[in-house]
């Protein structure tokens, strides 16, 4: 599909990290921006270079507000800007340390965030491309979900993997669902990025239990050790994306992928190598000791 400029991005989590580069990306070429953020106060104080004002349309909100809430905000917001939304980008996201068995309320809060806020949002903007029977949704997902095995950092951020990769298997789903209205969907799965903030998530369980005392110490240590380090620079990330998206560039007449997923990062391309080269070693491993099970 192809959509024609200027096109009507609504974005999440604008204020950092791969949202607040979309929008500047997107407002630097001409394009109109619905930037979202939990905080309006810390996003008013985002300064968008060349952004003209009427160009960008600021809205509060916090996508675990539930789907009534979210409904209504961005209802209004697309009623008093532009009446349409080309491109939704499901980029809002969280995640914070946590063992399993000492975390259920982490991993609670992380399918708040990571999953049915990002269903909230999507539920409330598909109407309006329905409409026009044209739109991408954006959804930023992880090679976390698929990371095998994971290592200490990834192991101890359980809530998040699994938060991502039900967001996978509903976005997977979604796409072949809009399909038929002449939509699109595209997950995106991003490497490690240096964005400002992202390991500042830290929680202390408040039932810790002795027994994974040395775990969590090793964690935590590899935990503190990341930022900066990360190889990812998100600016050309999303500048990519913009191209992907508006099809322009390298990606001129390319079209979607089949399986809609894109990787970001050579080390998220060598996390997916990985994953299915082990599940085929294990495939290959135990291949016949569980099929004679169909009912004669």
């Amino acid at each position: 599909m192809s959509l024609k400029p200027p096109l009507v991005w609504l974005i999440t989590g604008t204020n950092s990290g791969f949202g607040r580069r979309l929008t500047q990306i997107a407002l630097s070429r001409g394009d109109k921006v619905i930037a979202t953020a939990r905080s309006l106060e810390k996003l008013r104080a985002v300064k968008f270079e060349s952004a003209s004002k009427e160009n960008l349309h600021l809205v509060q909100l916090d996508v675990t507000e539930g789907s009534t809430k979210v409904k209504e905000k961005i209802e209004n917001a697309v009623k008093e800007s532009w009446g349409k939304v080309s491109v939704l980008v499901n980029n809002a996201g969280s995640g914070s340390p946590a063992i399993a068995e000492e975390g259920e309320e982490i991993f609670r809060r992380a399918m708040e965030t990571n999953f049915f806020g990002v269903m909230s949002v999507t539920n409330a903007v598909l109407p309006f491309m329905r409409a026009k029977k044209e739109g991408v949704i954006v959804t930023i997902g992880s090679r976390t979900a698929w990371k095998t095995p994971p290592n200490l950092v990834s192991q101890r951020f359980g809530s998040y993997r699994a938060s991502k990769a039900a967001v996978h298997a509903w976005a997977e789903t979604l796409a072949q669902e809009i399909k038929p209205f002449g939509l699109q969907g595209l997950i995106v799965a991003p490497g490690a990025f240096r964005t400002e903030g992202i390991y500042s998530n830290y929680w202390t369980p408040s039932n810790p239990i002795s027994d994974y005392n040395p775990t969590r110490q090793k964690i935590d240590e590899s935990f503190l050790s990341i930022g900066g380090t990360e190889p990812g620079d998100p600016s050309k990330a999303m500048n990519l994306l913009f191209q992907f998206v508006r099809q322009e560039g390298a990606f001129e007449r390319k079209g979607f992928p089949e399986n809609g997923y894109v990787y970001f990062g050579h080390d998220s391309e060598k996390n997916l190598e990985e994953a299915c080269e082990a599940n085929l070693s294990s495939l290959n491993a135990w291949r016949g000791y569980f099929k004679d099970i169909d009912i004669e």
